[in-house]
């Protein structure tokens, strides 16, 4: 159930940066990344299509998806305390209480990313022993 809400919630985010992606926000999303040399536009559209992406390999309990949004969420994690402690804002300080959340959830949650799982939904492992006669 968790994987399932924050796999949403992912491309909930994403969906948001895009259908604000004309705002002027302050200060500009690019500089908040540390990318001032690269159009705020670029950031935007790179952020969203990385985030559905990421979102889409961890709802389908995809090993990459697993080590994606680990990443994902360490990074965005680190940014946005740097980014509370630069600029006083609390949006900040709960993102980062979130995405570390994602990776501590992400973490525990491995075994559901391993291959383990039946994805067609029957009981059993995916992996048949053959035994050799010598």
């Amino acid at each position: 159930m968790g994987i399932k809400i924050i796999g949403w919630f992912q491309i909930f985010g994403a969906l948001v940066v895009l259908f604000t992606i004309n705002m002027e926000q302050n200060p500009p999303f690019n500089e908040r990344f540390s990318v001032p040399f690269i159009p705020e536009l670029f950031v935007k559209l790179a952020l969203v299509v990385i985030a559905m992406i990421i979102a889409y390999g961890f709802l389908k309990h995809e090993i990459w998806g697993y080590w994606s949004m680990l990443i994902y969420s360490i990074l965005f994690s680190g940014i946005s305390f740097l980014q509370a402690a630069s600029y006083q804002s609390q949006p900040y300080i709960g993102n980062a209480i979130y995405a570390g959340f994602v990776a501590i959830y992400t973490l525990l949650h491995f075994k559901y990313f391993t291959g383990f799982i039946d994805r067609k939904g029957d009981e059993g492992d995916n992996f048949s022993v053959e035994e050799e006669n010598i």
